[in-house]
């Protein structure tokens, strides 16, 4: 009995020095490199705007005398009431517009750059948006000198309405068209 605990308290002696002895190496610790990547810039995130709610704001608000200011400013793309962008530019990509107030009484909206855009259509939505009808036009035709500037004048109560047109042709031999839409109060 005495040799079996002598020589287990040899084997745990083994083992103990075994036990310290691994603790005491020093191994080549794993150095990790870390890259940090940043992230791709994100595309321009626009505001969009229903231009018959905007249209109609703006032809009531200087109905009732309102005194505008730039708290009306936007810069952003213009939707119909489906949420659908109102022009793409000839690369595809939705249409930018500027809603500008260029003093108290007036306000221009206008495209940024020539695009695909059914001028036409787009002149009667916003004229029905702010309740004037083809009654209410009192000019319509070439603006100006310049013979390709269509222009569309509406005039109701102390409401006056200008729409510009200058069709443009794409590289590629499309359609395109820059657009402006005066709200002028009387």
């Amino acid at each position: 009995m005495k040799r079996i605990f002598i020589a287990g308290l040899f084997a745990l002696g083994v083992a103990a020095l075994l036990f310290v002895g691994g603790c005491g190496k020093t191994e080549k610790r794993k150095v990790v490199e870390v890259k940090t990547v940043a992230p791709p810039p994100a595309p321009e995130v626009l505001d969009s705007m229903d231009v018959a709610m905007t249209s109609r704001s703006l032809a009531e608000a200087l109905r009732m005398g309102e005194k505008l200011d730039s708290t009306y400013n936007f810069h952003g793309i213009f939707t119909d009431g489906q949420k659908n962008a109102l022009y793409h530019t000839a690369d595809g990509k939705p249409g930018v517009w500027d809603l500008i107030v260029e003093g108290p009484d007036r306000v221009v909206m206008r495209n940024l750059e020539a695009g695909a855009l059914e001028a036409e259509d787009l002149r009667v939505y916003i004229a029905q948006a702010v309740g004037l009808t083809d009654s209410d036009i009192i000019e319509a035709g070439v603006a100006s000198e310049n013979t390709d500037v269509q222009a569309v004048v509406y005039k109701q109560g102390k409401l006056r309405m200008e729409i510009t047109l200058l069709p443009s042709t794409g590289a590629d031999g499309s359609e395109l068209a820059n657009m402006s839409v005066a709200f002028i109060r009387l």
